[in-house]
């Protein structure tokens, strides 16, 4: 009675009021500096562009506000949120910078999952963050910190405007989103060219809106065994870590011109990244798959290849191998492997614990411990067995002094040495067997290191594929066979025709 009272009276509600109002004043003042600040750090985004389109400006300018509304519930002080937002921002277009610098590709949003990745192994992304800028990188956050926790004065008024705020603006950014989405901007992943046009914040919660709304393919069958010709009782298939001819250094990759003459199918395999992203080569070959496909599902098709496992290799040629073994030397937690290889239809699962610890000053296991593991498996086999190995040895990130080379490149040059080298033991080994067998191997991707080898130019890596007993023999062998071009999927195809006696399809189908 008394609060009503003195609201009547006019006696408490002016000094609310005012308190109220300047609150507000002072708030949409500091959001406005702090739009005119992220929209300034989202034109700094590589690949840049003077100016965005307009029709994506309400989406941009929403999420810097929800963001400013949700700090302030918190945080009750319009400038310690307008910091948090900025920062955040500064941080997001930083880390898409040192992306696209050293993979030739901004953030996308299937980004996030790299957070698991960076928590378990943090070395792989941590040595391309240069020095001086982990130094700021940590000074800022102590700061940041700092003042969070000097300025920061939660109360009722400012928790309540925060809230309002971050709910009408989330509001007007969703309507803004279904709208890009509805027009059908956006509607396939290009993404330099969205990023351009759009700006980095809005391509990111588009493409993964788009990504939310893709629709698995319906499931298909195994193949069905003919009567042509026999399968092979050994199907090997290996992707190299990094393995790619590149005109550093003096190796000559010996190995894989001595497999190529004795080969039934080699050539340049054309992948979709650079120096990572090993799950899209893997994705590829495994399920075959193309990138007109997946669309935005190409950016990370582990997160999704569950749903489409009947694709997979295991699944697709059960009817010949009885058998499906995939074998990678490192944590099988690294893009879920653990739980998604058994989805693809593998029935055993090989990892790091099977193997000899590292040797030789080298952060992984080698080439040739994964080699003598599968040629172990090869020998063991009783029924006709799919072996799919992923290696380990030449994993980033390279730096002076690994594997006892005085350059990032040199230590690059070492591992691919010894990748070669497995790849003519394995071809060597397999033919002294006198078992039928087919020995698929290639490269996931090519290296990145910075000032030596970076993005731009090729991409593409080897491949060769052989059968034993050795099908190119006497003048056949002097001849050779004509190289062939061939996406990851091109490759899965091609692996089906020749196990199964069955055509594969168009290349163009496959790009």
């Amino acid at each position: 009675m008394r609060l009503s009272y003195l609201w009547v009276s006019g006696i408490m509600p002016n000094r609310l009021y005012i308190e109220l109002v300047m609150g507000l004043s002072v708030a949409i003042k500091i959001l406005i500096l702090s739009l005119l600040t992220t929209e300034a750090i989202d034109l700094a985004a590589k690949p840049r562009r003077l100016l965005r389109a307009p029709i994506a400006l309400p989406l941009r300018a929403a999420i810097t506000t929800a963001g400013f509304g949700i700090f302030l519930m918190f945080t009750g002080s319009p400038f310690v949120a307008a910091t948090l937002v900025v920062f955040l921002a500064a941080v997001l277009t930083v880390g898409s910078n040192i992306k696209y610098r050293t993979l030739g590709e901004p953030l996308v949003f299937s980004d996030v999952v790299a957070l698991r990745s960076f928590v378990l192994y943090p070395r792989f992304y941590l040595g391309v963050i240069p020095n001086a800028l982990k130094c700021g990188i940590m000074l800022s956050i102590c700061i940041l910190a700092g003042g969070v926790y000097r300025f920061s004065s939660p109360n009722a008024r400012m928790a309540a405007l925060g809230a309002v705020i971050a709910f009408v603006s989330g509001v007007i950014g969703y309507i803004n989103a279904l709208f890009l989405l509805r027009s059908n901007r956006m509607g396939h992943p290009h993404l330099t060219t969205d990023l351009h046009a759009y700006g980095l914040v809005p391509t990111l919660a588009i493409y993964w809106m788009r990504w939310k709304r893709s629709v698995s393919p319906s499931p298909i069958p195994p193949i069905i065994p003919g009567n042509v010709t026999k399968p092979p009782e050994i199907l090997l298939v290996v992707q190299c870590e990094s393995f790619a001819e590149i005109p550093v250094g003096h190796f000559s990759f010996p190995g894989l011109q001595y497999t190529r003459e004795k080969s039934v199918a080699w050539g340049d395999l054309h992948v979709s990244g650079f120096g990572a992203y090993t799950m899209r080569t893997e994705y590829g070959v495994l399920c075959g798959r193309n990138e007109s496909e997946l669309g935005f599902r190409s950016f990370d098709p582990f997160l999704t290849a569950d749903t489409e496992s009947s694709f997979a290799l295991p699944h697709r040629l059960s009817r010949f191998f009885t058998r499906s073994v995939f074998i990678h030397p490192h944590d099988m937690r690294f893009y879920d492997r653990a739980k998604l290889m058994p989805s693809l239809g593998f029935n055993e699962i090989i990892g790091e614990d099977h193997f000899p610890p590292p040797a030789g000053n080298t952060p992984y296991i080698s080439d040739m411990a994964l080699g003598e593991r599968l040629m172990e498996l090869v020998e063991q086999a009783d029924e006709p067995t799919l072996l799919y190995a992923v290696t380990m040895e030449n994993h980033g990130p390279w730096a002076p002094g690994r594997a006892n080379q005085t350059t990032a490149t040199g230590a690059w040059e070492h591992h691919a040495a010894n990748s070669d080298a497995l790849l003519r033991s394995l071809s060597e080994r397999l033919a002294a067997t006198g078992r039928d067998s087919m020995l698929v191997f290639f490269g996931d991707h090519r290296p990145s290191i910075p000032g030596s080898i970076v993005p731009g130019g090729a991409k593409h890596t080897p491949y060769v594929v052989m059968r034993f007993p050795d099908l190119h023999s006497g003048e056949q062998a002097s001849h050779g066979v004509m190289p062939s071009d061939l996406t990851p999927a091109g490759l899965y195809q091609l692996i089906i025709s020749l196990v199964a006696c069955q055509m594969p399809q168009a290349e163009a189908s496959s790009r």
